[in-house]
């Protein structure tokens, strides 16, 4: 409700379906905010990929129970502002100096509903965040990083026996 009382245009979109749909949804209903809510369900990678270029902003909130942030890392490859649970695994991909994103503390509506206020008042800074993010995601994560560093893993593994 707060982000809407500063941004009243604000939509948000949810990609996925889960246990917690049908309670989610009741809560839109309750609070009057159906018409700023889409529930998407499902989608496949290439559509969910689409949806995250276009949006002004990907929150990415997680309690903890996470391998790798990819979604996270998708977002920054994207070019979109990421908004994201502090927990270990987002830090190691956004960065944990809040450079390349914002994060907000799990489990804290307040602090969730702060971090997208920020995207949306501070072009600028979202536009450098962004930038940052970028660069970040194609020096660490691109295929040919990735490959590279399975392989020196290997040859660590191989050569230890």
């Amino acid at each position: 409700m707060e982000i809407l009382l500063h941004f009243p245009e604000t939509k948000l979109v949810l990609i996925g379906a889960g246990r917690d749909e049908v309670a989610l949804k009741r809560q839109v209903d309750n609070l009057g905010i159906a018409d700023s809510v889409q529930f998407r369900g499902w989608l496949c990678s290439e559509e969910t990929i689409k949806e995250m270029a276009t949006a002004e902003v990907l929150v990415v909130p997680n309690t903890g129970e996470e391998g790798f942030g990819l979604v996270v890392a998708e977002g920054m490859a994207a070019n979109t502002p990421i908004v994201a649970s502090r927990i270990q695994v987002f830090e190691e991909v956004l960065g944990a100096d809040d450079s390349c994103g914002w994060f907000f503390d799990k489990n804290n509506p307040d602090s969730l509903a702060d971090a997208i206020c920020q995207v949306f008042a501070q072009s600028d800074e979202a536009a450098a965040r962004v930038a940052r993010a970028s660069l970040r995601v194609q020096e660490r994560f691109s295929v040919e990083r990735m490959v590279g560093d399975y392989l020196r893993l290997y040859d660590k593994i191989s050569t230890a026996d």
